[in-house]
């Protein structure tokens, strides 16, 4: 089984909105006080994909089933 990655469709546009949602995420989390505002100033795919490889494919963790409401 292989896994084809088109990495050209991980533009610039979809990096300025991963990094305002994470920014917003981080800025709403709670953290320990000894922590100040935290932020993503930028986000960046790269050049290259990564190599993936699919190294096992197995029954579905049950627990995750009961989590979502399928039992």
């Amino acid at each position: 089984m292989s896994l084809d990655l088109d990495w050209s469709l991980l533009d610039e546009q979809l990096a300025d909105g991963l990094t305002a949602t994470f920014s917003k995420a981080l800025d709403t989390a709670k953290r320990p006080d000894f922590l100040g505002p935290i932020s993503v100033s930028s986000f960046d795919f790269g050049i290259d994909p990564p190599s993936c490889e699919i190294s096992h494919i197995g029954d579905i963790w049950t627990d995750f089933l009961n989590a979502s409401g399928d039992e």
